[in-house]
């Protein structure tokens, strides 16, 4: 399942979104609800137009009590050579504000 970022008028190179962000294609490669893992690979735009091989995204939920877990978070990627120095700025807001949401929904269900 494949889901889009990207506006409506988009083009085979990434756009800026409203806020500055390029747009990008992404597909779910694992949901396991029995194990609450979810991966996600960006399969177009993002950072793969700015010299990035493979950039994927792994939560796992970790059950530490009845009212609470625990979110690992897992980025791999394989970056192009001459990029190497730019890794060090990759942002990591996107999945702080899942994470956030998600701790949200848990709490508002108890």
């Amino acid at each position: 399942m494949a889901t889009t970022h990207r506006p409506p008028h988009s083009s085979s190179r990434p756009t800026s979104r409203q806020d500055n962000r390029p747009s990008y294609l992404e597909k779910f490669t694992e949901v396991d609800n029995e194990n609450l893992v979810k991966e996600v690979d960006i399969i177009e735009g993002a950072f793969l137009y700015y010299g990035f091989n493979f950039y994927q995204i792994r939560f796992e939920n970790i059950v530490t009590g009845e009212n609470s877990c625990l979110t690992r978070t897992t980025i791999l990627f394989d970056v192009k050579e001459k990029y190497v120095a730019y890794v060090s700025l990759i942002p990591i807001g996107t999945s702080m504000n899942i994470m956030k949401d998600i701790s949200a929904d848990v709490t508002a269900d108890n």
